[in-house]
């Protein structure tokens, strides 16, 4: 736009300049004609029609010019640059005059050498990093398979990796909002930051004075109020210096719960049996020194030996089960595949039986349970019931079945039974195992405390018992499981660990290559910030130059008002999808949270920034973090070109324009966008945030407000 209004100013004064020269070849013409001549056109109206004829001639052909010629050249190198940076597939438009049509032609086939060579090029590098990526793949399985959360960060606490169990871990509970945990943010607004500081300290020194570092071990609170043990250990680059830290986090807050209760009934049980135990010494010592006291105060006697005792019995039974309830409370319930369930029951019952076991069917399910309970628990069951039969020789056969059962799944085991009635097996049944297992429950109790219930049945014919245990069937594998393999690499960045620039409180001077960046969209009943409403967010970030699509924000909106119907047919969202969606109040805070302190960037963002700022004070949130707008960005860097939408431009670079109209569609494909704009930018010097936003209230574009 600039470029044209400088145009615009040249064929102004070109103009003016030839009606200057018009006249002056008027007025030499009316000095050269005599004075007056006969007929009916007089000599000066010749002379001015001339003139003007003259004028308009030379305009015409001056415009024609700059719009053939110079226009058209410079949309050429405008063309050309992004041939050269970021999309080697576009081309020159050869609509041009002869001499440009025949340099657009040649540009075109040195840009079709060049794409071959890239494109060859680009395969022996995919050649060459074919290994690379197979060891960068083991890595992402392992990390993401190991039974601990792993989150690897820069020496400024910065998170470069992270598996899904850490995430898991450091979420926030229910209506906290997004998970804070994402490529390139700190590590200090997940765990307390004294603990931390501490750790991250104390190997620094080391490493820093030459002693050997070794792995730090702590337990802290984690912003979403659960406790962590976290073991912390340096990663020492090849020239020594501390180029990160590994840490591996496990959740022990059901642990340090259950151990101070477990205090509590110590101590309360050590308080109450030392008086307990006192009476009880001192009235034996009393009997053993008097022999020859009256037959009535030695039953005085009796009664508080015999009344402590009781007092002690009920003491000792309430406090083993409280005891039992803090382990139940320990209990890990976790998702585990029915066929692991029964083989890992298989093997226990052939060790402690030595039994031969058969398997038969087995139902393809994920159960909910504690797996080593059940195992130990069932096992210990028929370890009992065997014994008790007093048989010398070991069960001949145990079979073992799993099968659907409505919501739950039916753990079948069956052994010979030629002695017991069902009495006594429905006795140890309800009979909590105190040895063998190691256990505090029955086989009754665990079944109910999953949900489920147990039974037992004695077939005399076949001179068989079974037991039957219904525990609960869940849809599929734990919350924290990790994503295919395909999608694994969207968790690592490695480039984050050794070549993320520290940080710096001048963000206008940072490179724009070194920020992080939230790129955001919006959809809204309607197009007026003041009386509309947004009814969707889509966002997600950059980092060091990444779309990390596996860090995304997506939320529909409760508007509270009708939508319009223009707007509707636009976005394709029905008021019936809004119905029991949060409302704006409720989505900013939480939008305001996965931002945090990231650069925003929008497509015509003065928009969509207009209905955040509208509502910051009904949400309680301020989104004060710096913002560049893609529109205002190729505006910059593609002046000649009129079309700057969010099509025009992705078919510009080569972006592929996918989910459209949806807010977290254009947020990805504005991500896109962005990220061909910085090359383009560089290109004509502007390389810094400062920069950037400066270019861009130079446009035309930026006169508009909403």
């Amino acid at each position: 736009m600039k470029t044209g209004r400088q145009a615009e100013f040249f064929l102004l004064v070109t103009g003016v300049l030839a009606f200057l020269a018009g006249v002056a070849v008027g007025g030499l013409a009316l000095g050269r004609l005599p004075r007056e001549t006969p007929g009916p056109i007089s000599p000066p109206m010749v002379a001015l029609a001339a003139a003007f004829l003259f004028i308009v001639i030379l305009a015409g052909a001056v415009a024609h010019i700059v719009r053939a010629y110079i226009f058209t050249a410079r949309r050429m190198a405008d063309d050309a640059r992004i041939m050269a940076t970021v999309n080697p597939a576009h081309r020159l438009d050869v609509d041009a005059p002869a001499s440009l049509r025949d340099l657009a032609r040649a540009v075109n086939r040195l840009a079709e050498r060049l794409e071959q060579a890239h494109a060859a090029r680009e395969r022996e590098v995919r050649e060459a990093q074919i290994a690379l990526a197979e060891e960068k793949e083991r890595l992402a399985a392992l990390v993401a398979e190991l039974t601990e959360g792993v989150i690897l960060c820069t020496p400024e606490g910065r998170i470069s990796l992270y598996n899904e169990l850490a995430r898991h871990i450091l979420e926030p509970t229910s209506g906290q909002g997004g998970s804070p945990v994402g490529l390139g943010r700190s590590m200090y607004n997940l765990i307390e930051r004294n603990a931390l500081q501490h750790a991250f300290e104390a190997l620094q020194d080391r490493v820093r004075e030459g002693r050997r570092p070794h792995v730090f071990t702590f337990v802290a609170q984690a912003l979403n109020g659960r406790f962590v043990r976290v073991r912390l250990a340096p990663m020492i680059g090849p020239k020594g210096r501390l180029d990160g830290y590994i840490l591996t986090l496990e959740d022990v807050t059901q642990h340090l719960e259950a151990s101070s209760q477990r205090d509590r009934l110590v101590q309360a049980l050590t308080e109450g049996t030392r008086s307990g135990l006192a009476n009880i010494r001192a009235a034996i010592e009393t009997v053993e020194a008097y022999p020859q006291m009256s037959a009535e105060r030695l039953r005085r006697f009796h009664h508080v030996i015999r009344h402590e005792a009781e007092r002690l019995t009920r003491l000792l039974n309430q406090t083993v089960q409280e005891y039992a309830g803090v382990l139940r409370a320990r209990w890990r319930r976790e998702e585990i595949w029915g066929e692991d369930l029964v083989v890992a029951l298989c093997r226990k019952v052939e060790r402690t039986l030595g039994a031969k076991v058969e398997v038969g069917p087995v139902a393809e399910v994920w159960l909910d349970v504690d797996s080593f309970v059940v195992v130990h628990v069932f096992a210990g069951y028929l370890h009992h019931v065997v014994r008790e039969e007093g048989e010398d020789h070991p069960v001949i056969q145990v079979s073992l079945t799993l099968e659907p059962n409505g919501r739950h799944a039916a753990l079948t085991i069956k052994w010979p039974h030629p002695a017991l009635d069902s009495s006594d097996l429905a006795r140890w049944l309800r009979r909590p195992l105190l040895d063998g297992a190691h256990s505090l429950f029955s086989v009754l109790e665990v079944a109910e405390q999953h949900g489920g219930t147990a039974w037992v049945h004695v077939h005399p014919a076949a001179q068989q018992a079974s037991l039957v245990a219904l525990l609960p069937v869940t849809a599929g594998r734990p919350a924290w499981e990790s994503p295919p393999i395909g999608r694994r690499p969207e968790y690592y960045d490695f480039d984050l660990l050794f070549r993320q620039p520290g940080q710096s409180s001048e963000v206008d001077a940072r490179p724009l290559t070194a920020l992080r960046y939230t790129v955001f969209d919006t959809e809204t009943t309607g197009l007026d910030p003041e009386t509309d409403e947004l009814i969707a967010i889509g966002a997600v970030r950059i980092v060091n130059g990444h779309v990390l699509r596996g860090e995304t924000f997506e939320q529909l909106i409760n508007p509270r008002r009708p939508l319009n119907p223009l707007s509707a047919r636009v976005h394709g969202i029905s008021p019936e999808m809004l119905e029991d969606k949060p409302t704006v109040e409720e989505v900013l805070p939480r939008f305001r949270r996965f931002v945090g302190e990231t650069v925003l960037v929008a497509h015509n963002a003065a928009f969509d920034m207009r209905f955040l700022r509208t509502r910051e004070e009904r949400a309680g949130v301020t989104f004060a973090n710096p913002v560049l707008d893609t529109l205002l960005l190729s505006a910059v860097v593609h002046p000649s070109h009129e079309d700057h939408s969010l099509e025009a431009i992705a078919r510009r670079l080569g972006v592929p324009v996918v989910g459209r109209h949806t807010a977290l569609g254009d947020a990805l494909i504005a991500a896109q966008i962005f990220l061909k704009l910085i090359p383009l930018l560089a290109e004509r010097g502007i390389h810094t945030l400062g920069e950037a936003r400066q270019a861009s209230e130079t446009t035309y574009f930026a006169r508009i407000r909403y």
